[in-house]
């Protein structure tokens, strides 16, 4: 059996981090697996390419045999098919790692892939890329909000209370 990496990847909110690293932990812990090491992107949207993220150097150090486990699939990409498809198919497969999508209980031998593991991993990469355009719009209509409250009051509260 290879090495066994742990992979998170979060924008901003900390918190996220630590349920990431909940759930794989419990997980782990269920199927009696002991993390090697823990990769992490800290600060980086998932709209941002994997081969500009740490995971990138994740998956060029990995062996066959290796595992990656994830919380799930949007840790990945938010890039959709294409994006996933294209990790699948220069490291994933050619190494024969082992992917683990731990919030679906989902165990991929990468090296043995069939249509029916390639038709889930491609509608959840799909449900992740949607998501990040939920996000997208939800921020520009918050923002687009914070500017007409500043043109009718000059400002704004904070978070923190502040007025800004």
């Amino acid at each position: 059996m290879g090495k066994i990496y742990a992979y998170h990847r979060f924008s901003t909110d900390e918190q996220d981090a630590q349920s990431q690293r909940n759930i794989i932990a419990k997980y782990a812990e269920s199927k009696g697996l002991q993390i090697d090491e823990i990769i992490s992107d800290e600060g980086i949207s998932g709209s941002v390419s994997y081969k500009k993220r740490n995971l990138s150097e994740l998956l060029s150090k990995t062996n066959k045999g290796d595992t990656i486990i994830v919380s799930e699939v949007s840790r990945l990409t938010r890039g959709g098919i294409i994006e996933l498809s294209d990790m699948i198919a220069e490291f994933f497969a050619p190494k024969g790692l082992r992917l683990i999508i731990s919030n679906v209980n989902l165990d991929i031998d990468c090296s043995d892939m069939n249509p029916l593991i390639e038709l889930q991993l491609s509608m959840m990469a799909t449900f992740a890329k949607i998501e990040r355009l939920n996000i997208k719009n939800r921020t520009k209509a918050a923002l687009e909000a914070r500017k007409k409250k500043i043109e009718q009051e000059g400002g704004f509260y904070s978070k923190s209370g502040n007025w800004c």
